[in-house]
């Protein structure tokens, strides 16, 4: 057991810390009550700095344990949360899960929790604890805009757009708070700014599930788009085929590939999301793709190179990757089509989404055209809403005639 404990801990006894089994976890840091700023236990009397600059600099281990709840009589629920480490990189303990005790809590800020779960779409019951376990290389590029509830939102927020999992566990019916603070009120102005800037983060291409919650939309059009697309492609992936899912971001069709398919994004943070599918996952640049050749008997690649600068050298590598008796399927918008009109529509109505992001523009007949100049001809196709075209390429046969016959 690490001395240091009963050093930062000087009011619980060496045994329950011994037996919670923590001893990588070199830094507690505690919300002070009155300010709400955050420190180290060891200076819980010394005026400290504020969440954003005590974190990077002070926290010395690979965990860092936060508590914003008061500090607990019994520690049952630090060595739960030590043991669920593994699973998650944030290990939340929970007031409002259905198996955790019923803690007096103000009624406003359960309803104010429950608000937050539903505007952010967010698996989360306790938006606003403050009382969790997380890995440091979490609070990476974490900058805060709030010193009250809130706070513990923006971490949790950040922390799921960047990929990474949140584990909730219920507050053990051992555990009682030493005492159960006032949370600091805020304006209606204040929560709605923060709301505001969160939801926009939340429904961005850079959140780490962008992808997979389209799929779900409470949008029907954008629920009913994702869908069709998923069907489309799916029905072109052969069975039991190594596939190569490039730009695979967090979309459900990655989950439904083959078993021994590959993921490749060169977004981290959707990489990490998509571990739950239970597939390989690469990180790299589709214009080098790290794969020797011929290393797959299909290649995928929706709705990415709309996103690329026009350089064949992309088509070059999804054919080197691709062995000789492979399928090619690409997935694209159809500038010849309707969709720029969509294009216009889809860009008003959620700026914060992918439309912009299209520089290269295709459609079917230029992509045959360069296909065929690498010996692949269409061999199937179809349409997403008559504007998203997916087409299905192969090698063309070799045909020998006579003169190389002889």
């Amino acid at each position: 057991m690490n001395p240091l404990f009963s050093v930062i801990l000087p009011n619980q006894r060496y045994g329950d810390l011994q037996a919670s089994d923590v001893d990588a976890l070199h830094q507690v840091l505690v919300e002070k009550i009155e300010s709400h700023e955050l420190m180290p236990l060891t200076d819980v009397d010394v005026a400290g700095t504020s969440f954003v600059f005590q974190v990077p600099t002070q926290a010395m281990g690979s965990y860092v344990l936060f508590l914003g709840l008061g500090l607990c009589r019994s520690w049952e629920w630090l060595s739960l949360a030590w043991n669920e480490r593994e699973r998650a990189e944030v290990v939340l303990i929970s007031r409002y899960l259905p198996q955790s005790l019923s803690v007096k809590s103000d009624t406003n800020e359960k309803q104010r929790n429950a608000y937050l779960r539903r505007l952010l779409d967010f698996e989360v019951h306790d938006l606003t604890g403050g009382m969790l376990l997380c890995r440091r290389d979490v609070l990476s590029g974490f900058a805060p805009t709030r010193q009250d509830a809130l706070m513990w939102t923006e971490l949790l927020v950040h922390a799921y757009a960047q990929g990474y999992r949140i584990a909730e566990l219920p507050l053990p019916t051992t555990c009682r708070l030493v005492r159960e603070k006032k949370r600091t009120t805020f304006s209606r102005r204040q929560f709605a700014a923060t709301l505001w800037r969160l939801w926009l983060l939340r429904n961005s291409i850079q959140c780490a599930d962008y992808d997979a919650r389209a799929f779900n939309s409470r949008i029907p059009f954008q629920r009913a788009w994702q869908r069709a697309r998923y069907a489309a492609v799916m029905r072109l992936i052969p069975p039991h085929a190594r596939t190569l899912d490039i730009g695979c971001g967090s979309s459900k069709i990655l989950a439904s590939l083959p078993e021994a398919s590959v993921g490749l994004d060169i977004q981290l943070n959707k990489l990490r999301f998509a571990r739950r599918y239970g597939r390989a996952l690469a990180n790299g640049d589709t214009f080098r793709l790290p794969f020797a050749a011929q290393s797959f008997d299909c290649v995928l690649s929706s709705q990415v190179i709309e996103h690329l600068p026009a350089d064949d050298s992309v088509f070059d590598e999804m054919v080197r990757v691709l062995r000789p008796e492979g399928r090619l399927i690409i997935g694209t918008p159809d500038y010849h089509s309707l969709w720029p009109v969509i294009e216009r529509l889809y860009s008003f109505f959620a700026p914060n989404a992918y439309a912009d992001e299209h520089i290269t523009h295709y459609y079917p007949t230029l992509l045959r055209q360069k296909l065929r100049a690498l010996g692949f001809r269409l061999e199937a196709s179809t349409y997403v809403f008559g504007a998203e075209w997916v087409g299905m390429f192969r090698r063309e046969p070799r045909v020998f005639g006579s003169s190389e016959e002889s």
